[in-house]
């Protein structure tokens, strides 16, 4: 069976995702991707939309002739475009199916994205043949913009399980991380802020930032004025080997992201036993419930987090309680293995000429609260 994946195969979701495909005995896989998105895939033809494309939206309308070209090229037995508004909505144009189409983020289209976008979005969502939602919030927003409920399979891709255990409890100081793109979306100085409240209180604390992106040299700059350069260490680009190890060595992962889809930094941390202290926002409040298995914050409240992090980090029993809890919560519901099976299962039925029975993830609110 031929595959073929139409985005940026240097993103991690992308890249993680194609090799799973191209682990499939029976499938024979095709990653087309634009200039500068390139990146060997043991197994994966690799092929690059070649043309005068501009940069930004404007690419994905013009980049059609090109993809159609190249999908004749190839032949595919099925096409998977990551995202919706860029890769979904050029594939949809390109007339291709079946198509396979994954939203990202947990907002699609908000009612503060500009009209035209939303109409892009609808364009897109109309035109595939299978829609991947990872989180209810997600299959909501596709319902809103006009999707076919009977086309979404909501289910988030999971975790490696295997590779992200807890190990034993780690021993002081404090350790916390996060493991997000440095981008002044993912609002990174609300917790340096919080951090430095940490370190008042506690007289030490650690803090590493796991990642890259074009904000790290204005979030060093301000490690440097907040004075925090000997609690917060910014680790770069960690890779994927090394990082399960890291995260043993954690008790806090901390985000401030605003909104978000589901989170697969968060779930391999709460997979690895560092307990989660994040935005409360509708995509992880479907993972965690505050003081049940972690925190929820206000995104920009550096003063919450503070006292978030100070009451976890002195509740012993609670950290332990959660650890467990949430461990059990990856098994259960975030298997990478389990899950990216039944997403093989529905590629095969719509290869097939068969319309795959849609999957609705729920996640229990069960386990231990903060006394």
């Amino acid at each position: 069976m031929k595959v073929a994946f139409f985005g940026d195969a240097k993103y991690i979701g992308a890249y993680e995702w194609i090799r799973f495909l191209a682990a499939q005995e029976d499938f024979e896989v095709h990653a087309i991707v634009f200039p500068g998105h390139e990146r060997e895939i043991p197994g994966v033809r690799l092929h690059v939309l070649r043309g005068r494309l501009p940069g930004g939206k404007l690419r994905y309308f013009l980049c059609v002739p090109a993809l159609k070209r190249v999908l004749r090229e190839i032949s595919p037995d099925l096409l998977i475009a990551y995202r919706v508004v860029s890769y979904g909505l050029a594939a949809g144009l390109s007339g291709f199916h079946p198509l396979v189409m994954a939203a990202q983020g947990m907002f699609i289209a908000s009612r503060a994205t500009p009209r035209f976008s939303r109409a892009f979005a609808r364009r897109a969502l109309k035109s595939a043949d299978l829609l991947h939602a990872w989180a209810p919030i997600m299959t909501e927003n596709m319902l809103r913009l006009g999707a076919n409920p009977d086309r979404i399979l909501t289910l988030t891709r999971g975790v490696d399980a295997a590779r992200f255990i807890p190990g034993p409890t780690p021993p002081p100081p404090l350790t916390l991380i996060t493991t997000r793109q440095l981008e002044r979306y993912y609002n990174f100085p609300t917790l340096i802020e919080a951090v430095g409240a940490v370190k008042h209180a506690l007289g030490g604390v650690r803090y590493w930032i796991a990642g890259e992106g074009s904000a790290r040299a204005e979030l060093e700059s301000l490690v440097e004025q907040k004075g925090l350069t000997g609690e917060i260490e910014f680790l770069g680009s960690v890779d994927r080997d090394r990082l399960p190890g890291i995260l043993k060595q954690c008790h806090l992962y901390v985000a401030a992201v605003p909104s978000d889809g589901t989170s697969a930094s968060m779930l391999e941390a709460m997979a690895a036993g560092v307990v989660p202290i994040v935005s409360d926002n509708e995509s992880n409040r479907h993972w965690v419930t505050d003081g049940d298995g972690g925190r929820l914050v206000q995104a920009f409240d550096a003063a919450g987090y503070a006292a978030a992090i100070l009451e976890a980090w002195r509740s012993t029993d609670w950290r332990e309680s959660a650890r467990i809890r949430n461990r059990a919560l990856i098994e259960e519901k975030a298997s990478w293995s389990r899950n990216m099976a039944v997403f093989v299962k529905a590629y095969r039925e719509l290869a097939a000429g068969r319309a795959p029975i849609p999957t609705l993830e729920k996640v229990p609110r069960a386990g231990h609260s903060l006394p």
